[in-house]
């Protein structure tokens, strides 16, 4: 995982973005331009979150995640 990455939950009404770190933990941004909703997880517990499902890796399709609800083709 790297910065500018997206992420799901688990009932995809939700994309963050890895935005950065903070020391040694990653930093998600909610996606929708009108949040200040940050998360910070340990790489560890990230990847944990991961493999059980709460979070998907989105993978790059030329698609900008507006908000939560919408999309647009860059």
């Amino acid at each position: 995982m790297q910065k500018g990455d997206y992420l799901l939950t688990k009932d995809g009404k939700r994309a963050y973005q890895i935005v950065g770190r903070f020391d040694r933990d990653i930093v998600l941004a909610i996606a929708s331009e009108d949040s200040d909703e940050v998360l910070i997880y340990g790489a560890a517990e990230l990847e944990g979150l991961i493999s059980d499902g709460h979070f998907r890796k989105l993978h790059n399709t030329g698609i900008k995640v507006n908000d939560v609800g919408g999309m647009k083709h860059e």
